[in-house]
């Protein structure tokens, strides 16, 4: 008997601080994957599994998740909106 490994499927959610506001939790619920790459939208990233980052500006910001395993990989992108630095809007 052979065992099937399938391509990762990403799936992405995730939190906001109160204060400060500009602070937000990642949360990977990637299944079948081995490794994965969060990209933030603002040059940076983290190989963390559940990355906590800030947001150093208003405005929108496309944060990716790349989860990777040996079949290949899957992404999923986000767009979080940090309003005037008070509130976040997420698409």
């Amino acid at each position: 008997k052979k065992d099937t490994i399938d391509s990762p499927s990403a799936v992405m959610h995730f939190t906001y601080d109160c204060a400060p506001r500009t602070r937000v939790t990642f949360v990977d619920r990637s299944f079948g994957d081995d490794s994965h790459l969060w990209q933030f939208g603002d040059g940076t990233t983290s190989t963390v599994t559940n990355p906590v980052h800030t947001f150093d500006s208003a405005g929108w910001h496309s944060v990716m998740l790349i989860a990777y395993n040996l079949c290949g990989n899957d992404t999923v992108v986000k767009m979080v909106n940090m309003v005037g630095m008070r509130s976040i809007i997420i698409h």
